[in-house]
């Protein structure tokens, strides 16, 4: 998180999500930003939320499995059953 910049923290609020983390999230329109596990130097984050190109691509998909019978991926990244920090 060194590297971690916030340019405008206009409408951030910050709510408890779980008994492990926080999610960030915009009061003005309501989009959710970020998400920040307790007792870890590190946090994630929306790529909408950065202005401009941002060079990332998808390392694959978790909760596949619990996915509507209309929703596919089909990009050729790994699918993944769940995600043990969620």
């Amino acid at each position: 998180m060194a590297d971690f910049r916030l340019v405008r923290d206009e409408g951030l609020r910050w709510v408890r999500a779980s008994d492990k983390a926080s999610r960030g999230f915009c009061a003005l329109c309501g989009s959710s930003l970020f998400w920040k596990p307790d007792g870890r130097d590190r946090m994630s984050f929306s790529p909408a939320a950065v202005d401009g190109p941002t060079g990332l691509v998808t390392g694959h998909h978790i909760f596949m499995d619990e996915a509507g019978d209309y929703y596919r991926v089909s990009d050729g990244t790994p699918h993944y059953p769940g995600d043990d920090e969620a």
